[in-house]
C-alpha cells in the first residue's frame, strides 16, 4: 500500500495556521492588558488652614494619565457644602492631563471641617478616588501662627518672623496698634490678600542687642473687634553665649533618694576662652549639684545627686550655674525627673 504524499507547502501552511490559532488569543490578551488607563493626582488633599464663615475656598486638583489606555471620567460627586467640576475633557488620552476645580462655601460651618470629593473613572487600579478639602472655620479673627520661636540666634545678629492676623468676617479689621518691647524688637505691619485668605501681616524682628540666654516676650495686637480687642502673641528665642551647655535640660528619669544622677551637664567654651564656674545652686535644696573642672579640655562637668531626706514625687526645677564670664554670669538649666520612695 503506497503512503499518501502531502506536498511540503501544504504542511508549512497548516503549521502556520495552527500556530496563529494557538497564540493569537494569548497575544490579544497581552495586548489588551497593556492598554490600561491610570489616574494619578498631583495632590489628593488641600488644607486651607483657617477661614472665616463667609468664604468660598477654591482649589484645583490636577491629575495625569500615565497609562496606555484612554482615561474616562465617569462621575464626580461631593459632600454637602462643596461643589466640584471637571474643567478638562472627560476623556484623557495616554500622557494627557486633566483638572477638577472644587469650591467649598463656609457660611454654614464652624470648627474643623473635612469635605470629600469622589472621582469615578475607568482606571482599573483605582476606579474610585477620594480627594479632600480640610481646614478650620473660625469667626472674627485668628493669628497664624499663634507664636514665633526663632530658635538659636547668634548674639549681635537679627532674625525676623511673621504672623498673620486673618480677617474672618465681613466687618473691616483694623489693627489699631501693636504693643511691643521696643528695646529688643521692631514691628512692621502691612495688609495682604492671598488665595482664600486676607488680613494684616506683622513682621517681628529681633534686634542685635538681645541679651545672651533664653529670650521670652509677648507682643500684643490691639484691634477694633469687640470680642477680640487684644491678642497676645508669644515670642521665644535662645541667644547662645560664649559657653556651650549640653544638654540644655537635665532630665534624670526616675531615681531613688540618695542616688547620684547618672546624667550630668557639660559646659565648654565656644571660642576656647578660659572660664570658671563659681557656684551651682538649685531652687530645690534636696537636689545637690557640684562642678568638676577639667583644665586640659577646658570643660566643666556639673554632677547632681538627690538628698536622702528628699520628698518623693515629680521634680520640676532649675539649676543656676554662676560663672566668671561677663555675658553669661548666670546660666539656667531646667531639671526634670521623678524621685522614688525608698525600698
Amino acid at each position: 500500500m503506497n503512503p499518501i504524499r502531502i506536498p511540503i507547502n501544504i504542511i508549512l501552511l497548516y503549521s502556520a495556521l495552527v500556530s496563529s490559532i494557538c497564540f493569537f488569543p494569548i497575544f490579544s490578551a497581552e495586548l489588551c492588558a497593556e492598554q490600561k488607563p491610570r489616574m494619578v493626582f498631583e495632590e489628593t488633599s488641600y488644607d486651607f488652614g483657617i477661614a472665616g464663615p463667609d468664604e468660598k475656598i477654591t482649589c484645583m486638583f490636577r491629575f495625569a494619565n500615565p497609562g496606555s489606555g484612554t482615561l474616562k471620567i465617569e462621575k464626580v460627586s461631593t459632600d454637602c457644602g462643596c461643589t466640584a467640576a471637571l474643567v478638562s475633557e472627560k476623556e484623557i488620552p495616554p500622557g494627557g492631563k486633566g483638572a477638577i476645580e472644587t469650591v467649598f462655601e463656609t457660611r454654614r460651618y464652624e470648627g474643623k471641617q473635612e469635605k470629600t470629593i469622589t472621582v469615578y473613572s475607568n482606571a482599573p487600579d483605582n476606579p474610585k478616588t477620594d480627594i479632600i478639602i480640610k481646614g478650620t472655620i473660625k469667626r472674627d479673627v485668628a493669628v497664624v501662627p499663634q507664636g514665633i520661636h526663632f530658635g538659636d540666634v547668634e548674639k549681635g545678629e537679627t532674625a525676623t518672623g511673621t504672623v498673620k492676623l486673618l480677617q474672618l468676617s465681613q466687618d473691616k479689621l483694623v489693627l489699631q496698634r501693636v504693643q511691643v518691647n521696643e528695646k529688643y524688637m521692631a514691628v512692621k505691619t502691612s495688609p495682604f490678600t492671598e488665595e482664600n485668605s486676607r488680613g494684616i501681616r506683622i513682621d517681628i524682628t529681633l534686634k542685635p542687642n538681645v541679651p545672651v540666654g533664653a529670650f521670652s516676650e509677648v507682643i500684643t495686637l490691639h484691634t477694633n473687634l469687640g470680642k477680640r480687642p487684644r491678642i497676645d502673641v508669644p515670642i521665644w528665642a535662645n541667644i547662645p553665649g560664649p559657653i556651650r551647655i549640653q544638654p540644655k535640660a537635665l532630665s534624670f528619669g526616675a531615681v531613688h533618694k540618695g542616688e547620684t544622677l547618672s546624667q550630668g551637664i557639660t559646659l565648654s567654651s565656644r571660642d576656647d576662652r578660659k572660664f570658671r564656674v563659681l557656684k551651682v545652686t538649685c531652687d530645690m535644696p534636696f537636689i545637690k549639684a557640684e562642678p568638676f573642672a577639667d583644665d586640659k579640655s577646658n570643660t566643666v562637668k556639673i554632677k547632681g545627686s538627690i538628698d536622702k531626706v528628699s520628698p518623693a514625687g515629680r521634680v520640676a526645677s532649675q539649676i543656676e550655674i554662676h560663672t566668671d564670664v561677663p555675658d553669661q554670669k548666670v546660666i539656667y538649666v531646667p531639671v526634670y525627673g521623678v524621685i522614688k520612695k525608698g525600698d
